[in-house]
């Protein structure tokens, strides 16, 4: 019987070694909609924070956040950390998108990002996050490996509404323009 339980678990491991992290695209529960938003905290995060919370208690959103991207920096700025920790304390998801907005190939240098801006997280809200967005959605075979290893979820996205493409977003009707999903 011992010999069985170490054969199934050697096929247990040796399976799990091939198993790739899955980008999650879609809600698993039916009829309801992720409301994400990446790149902040900024100067709009608390107004966002503010309408959500005291507005709309019932609808939740995960923000998807960066350390040191956009200047003021969010470590720097205690209006953006006070947004975060009232999303947080108020039931919306803080997310990591890493410290710097940027993944490195070598996995030592993603990997302290990532601890970087958990500590982050952690230090403002209270809680470190095990939700992760690659910025622009650049996670290839390597990235995703890693981040199952270091048990983080990757979530990905069904629809964009491009606002990040200054080019092609510059009005509001061109910002709410949101592709049909099947």
């Amino acid at each position: 019987m011992k010999c069985f339980g170490f054969a199934y678990s050697a096929i247990a491991l040796a399976l799990a070694g091939l198993v790739k992290s899955e980008f999650i695209y879609s809600c698993t529960e039916e009829k309801t909609i992720a409301m994400t938003f990446d790149d902040g905290p900024f100067k709009y995060t608390k107004e966002l924070v503010d309408y959500l919370v005291d507005k709309h208690p019932d609808v939740k959103a995960t923000f998807f956040h960066v350390g040191r991207f956009h200047y003021p920096f969010a470590i720097d700025t205690q209006e953006y950390q006070d947004a975060m920790k009232k999303a947080h304390d108020n039931g919306l998801q803080i997310a990591s998108h890493t410290f710097e907005h940027k993944i490195s190939d070598d996995m030592d240098e993603f990997k302290k990002s990532l601890d970087t801006m958990d500590d982050f997280i952690a230090n403002v809200t209270g809680d470190k996050p095990r939700y992760f967005r690659a910025p622009k959605g650049n996670c290839k075979e390597k990235c995703q490996k890693s981040l199952e290893e270091w048990d983080y979820r990757l979530i990905q996205w069904d629809a964009d509404t491009n606002d990040w493409d200054l080019e092609t977003s510059g009005t509001i009707e061109q910002e709410l323009k949101i592709p049909l999903i099947s």
